[in-house]
């Protein structure tokens, strides 16, 4: 049997190819793993840039604006609207910071009007929500303060359970109090210095209340005394 005798030549070029194979394989493997390479990376950013949010603004109390280089366009917007919120000036309160001044009820248990000290009559109602002859003389008081002329009329509501928010009403309950004007409930004080505790009849009332005002009555004081 006779031997194929075998070709440097031939032998060489089949060792280029073999090494040329390989090297493409390798590249085909290299660029293959570089995808998750880069994946990787982006991962990597985005848990530093979670970090950074979780464990410095918290801590950034003097509200400096953050500043930080190399992120991605849609962290960069969220720290460019973190800087904008934290220095936007906080809105002011209207009326500064002092309570807003609580007067008694005049003209009506609704109403809340200063009183005014130019009205030739002014009474003090004190009354308790609790109070039965209270509620019976509501109807009464509501009567008059229609009957009378504003101009030179007026009653101002005390609501007992004013007391302990409102410092006008607590004085005035302390006021008369020690005159010895204010017992029980309901009582009723004519500038200052009149008054007149406990539940009356509508006339007895209206007579009262006429006999605070100097000539020229009142119209509804003269239709009551007739």
């Amino acid at each position: 049997m006779k031997k194929t005798k075998k070709h440097p030549g031939a032998l060489k070029a089949r060792r280029v190819q073999a090494v040329k194979a390989e090297s493409g394989a390798n590249g085909q493997a290299g660029s293959g793993g570089a995808p998750a390479y880069g994946t990787a990376m982006v991962v990597l950013a985005l848990v530093i840039a979670l970090a950074f949010f979780i464990f410095f603004l918290p801590q950034n109390k003097d509200k400096s604006p953050i500043v930080i280089s190399g992120l991605p366009p849609d962290l960069q917007q969220k720290v460019d609207a973190t800087n904008a919120g934290e220095n936007k000036p906080p809105p002011a309160q209207e009326g500064g910071n002092s309570a807003p001044a609580q007067t008694p009820q005049t003209g009506g248990e609704n109403t809340a009007q200063a009183p005014s000290s130019s009205k030739e009559v002014v009474i003090d109602f004190l009354y308790s929500d609790g109070c039965g002859y209270c509620q019976r003389m509501k109807p009464i008081v509501s009567q008059i303060i229609a009957d009378m002329p504003p101009a030179r009329f007026e009653v101002r509501y005390w609501n007992a359970a004013d007391r302990a928010a409102n410092s006008t009403a607590a004085g005035t309950y302390a006021e008369y109090t020690a005159k010895g004007f204010f017992k029980g409930y309901p009582t009723f004080v004519a500038n200052g210095n009149s008054p007149l505790i406990g539940a009356r009849e509508k006339a007895e009332f209206y007579a009262w209340a006429c006999s605070q005002f100097a000539e020229p009555l009142p119209d509804a004081c003269n239709r009551t005394a007739g």
